[in-house]
């Protein structure tokens, strides 16, 4: 089956709409794994910053494909 459920476009819209702030939740994920994958516990702020630009790349790349789209 390609294309996405219509929940996921809507969580995709909504997470849209809070750019540029990421969902506390997700945002703390994203900060635990990588603390973990780096074993280190105190993320310096540039850190931090190019892995939610990183993360917002992301968004816009799976956001933008079409089913046809690897």
């Amino acid at each position: 089956m390609g294309g996405d459920s219509s929940g996921e476009v809507d969580r995709r819209a909504e997470l849209g709409l809070s750019r540029p702030s990421i969902p506390s939740e997700v945002d703390r994920a994203l900060l635990t794994d990588l603390s973990g994958d780096l074993g280190v516990y105190d993320l310096s702020p540039e850190i931090r910053d190019r892995l939610r630009e990183r993360f917002w790349r992301r968004v816009d790349e799976t956001t933008t494909r079409t089913p046809d789209t690897p």
